[in-house]
């Protein structure tokens, strides 16, 4: 099977890393795959050309229309079998192509489909995923709100995320004495940053001892920075760094890695953390509750507030080092079982013999 996925960037973000993984395994099980990057986001690109993926690049391109051309040019060069979208941005395309080619077509859904649809172009949103022949999404969150959007189960598959656990080494040696709190991904709005520094600033004021670091860029960074400096958080109390390609390095420093978005998929970093050893506290959104049984090995927060989210730690915490290592054995084994790459294959021949 010839497979071609139109990619709104092969930055750092977790529709990013599937992709990676998804084309990876088809491309080990002897299927043609090829990648068209449509932005300047080019951070996986090496692990992709070292697995002998082939990736266009049509960034220079500017214009809807052109863009619009170009991959309508590569689409009938090709010929695929299937055209698959990876980012909600790129389903226009894949929809479109789908009917003036006759070639199946799969649509993307990473997040929360509510937010998603209800976005600006709301008409062509939908457009785009009524006229695509299936739908996938990568957390029973989404696929839920899709089908009480009266999509056909027929039409939407829930293909769950998978992770390379061989590339997220354990580290069996982490204590809670000093807390080192991470929160890493993109600095966008949704990512909710402000509410990991008042978290830390309130931790602070109940005397606990921590350093902190906030890894990514985004839109938000510079609001973030003047209001750590507002509150006194800075090195190295709270350090800022830019997200690399090697996440371990920042997983190996943390003990506790903190999730306050305000929607999201199925968070990869959640398990990548998990899979390090890193204790996890999340907000309960998209699919956390399938990666974390509160308590078992992790914990979710009952509240969004800042303030009850810090007690909650507080709390927590208190379990001592005995109960949190056994929490974060626990963690790394659910990881394993339910996730590990070496499942991908199996989920993935199901899904496309069936299309």
């Amino acid at each position: 099977m010839k497979i071609i996925f139109i990619a709104g960037g092969l930055g750092r973000g977790g529709a990013e890393k599937q992709l990676y993984y998804i084309s990876k395994t088809l491309n080990d099980a002897n299927h043609s795959v090829i990648v068209i990057n449509t932005s300047n986001k080019n951070d996986l690109l090496e692990k992709f050309n070292s697995r002998g993926i082939k990736v266009i690049n049509i960034s220079n391109t500017k214009t809807f229309i052109i863009k619009f051309i170009k991959l309508f040019l590569l689409i009938y060069k090709y010929k695929p079998n299937v055209i698959q979208s990876t980012h909600f941005y790129t389903n226009i395309y894949v929809a479109l192509f789908s009917k003036l080619l006759g070639i199946k077509s799969i649509s993307a859904v990473r997040a929360n489909y509510t937010n998603e649809i209800n976005k600006k172009y709301k008409f062509l949103r939908k457009s785009s995923l009524s006229l695509s022949t299936k739908i996938v999404c990568n957390s029973l969150h989404a696929y839920n709100q899709i089908i009480l959007d009266g999509y056909s189960k027929n039409k939407v598959h829930f293909l769950k995320n998978a992770i390379d656990s061989t590339i997220f080494p354990f580290d069996n040696s982490k204590n809670f004495g000093l807390k080192k709190f991470l929160l890493l991904g993109s600095l966008q709005k949704r990512k909710r940053a402000d509410k990991f520094i008042k978290i830390c600033n309130n931790l602070i004021k109940s005397d606990i001892e921590l350093n902190a670091r906030i890894v990514g860029s985004g839109p938000e960074k510079i609001s973030l920075l003047k209001m750590s400096k507002r509150l006194k958080l800075e090195s190295p109390l709270l350090e800022y760094f830019e997200q690399t390609s090697d996440v371990t390095k920042q997983f190996k420093w943390a003990n506790i890695l903190l999730l306050t978005s305000e929607n999201e998929g199925t968070p990869n970093v959640i398990m990548e953390a998990m899979l390090c050893g890193v204790l996890v506290f999340s907000v309960d959104v998209g699919d956390v509750k399938e990666i974390i049984s509160d308590g078992v090995n992790g914990f979710i927060f009952s509240s969004n507030d800042p303030l009850k989210m810090s007690s909650e730690i507080l709390a927590k915490l208190n379990y001592g080092d005995k109960h949190l290592k056994k929490i974060i054995l626990t963690a790394r084994k659910s990881i394993l079982e339910k996730y590990d790459i070496k499942n991908l294959s199996q989920s993935l021949n199901h899904f496309y013999s069936n299309l």
